[in-house]
């Protein structure tokens, strides 16, 4: 028996698999007429909208945050998980950079952010880092999430996340 093959369609046939094949429509017992086509794709598919997530994962950033005295003056650090949402009217489908969003935008936007002052909460600190992504207009949303490792006892991390969505008035 024949291993599996792949079709020019991209489709698994596996031994013994049974091939359905579309249906014609016939007028007469030797003539078979194709169904008509009524315009391409691109004619008949509305517009759709597509969201394109990025997303930047456990970026260590050193920062100086806290409110015990301890935490003043210090660097520590911090890891930080930014995810985008950026949504446009077509799909990128051109390989350009200036199409969609560079992600080492977003890190650096966390590093800018948390080098700009000392942070009592990272609570405000997610919060800036999110104003500031959502100055890009393309951008609909975005999720902050900050951990500050070794900061509760027996924990690994404690820390928080936001999400924010751009208002859109009708």
């Amino acid at each position: 028996m024949k291993a599996d093959a792949i079709t020019e369609m991209g489709v698994i046939m596996r031994p013994g698999m049974k091939i359905r094949r579309p249906k014609s429509i016939t007028k007469t017992s030797d003539e078979v007429v194709q169904p008509p086509v009524t315009g391409t794709i691109a004619e008949t598919v509305a517009p759709i909208n597509v969201t394109t997530k990025i997303y930047v994962k456990s970026l260590e950033i050193s920062a100086q945050c806290g409110v015990y005295s301890h935490e003043f003056g210090k660097d520590r650090s911090l890891f930080i998980d930014i995810e985008i949402d950026m949504v446009s009217n077509n799909m990128v489908s051109v390989d350009d950079l200036n199409q969609t969003y560079d992600y080492d935008r977003l890190a650096q936007i966390a590093q800018d952010v948390a080098s700009s002052k000392h942070f009592y909460l990272i609570e405000s600190y997610a919060g800036e880092v999110a104003q500031t992504i959502l100055n890009d207009a393309r951008i609909s949303a975005v999720k902050v999430r900050v951990e500050k490792p070794n900061s509760v006892k027996n924990a690994a991390a404690a820390g928080t996340e936001i999400y924010c969505t751009r208002n859109v008035t009708p």
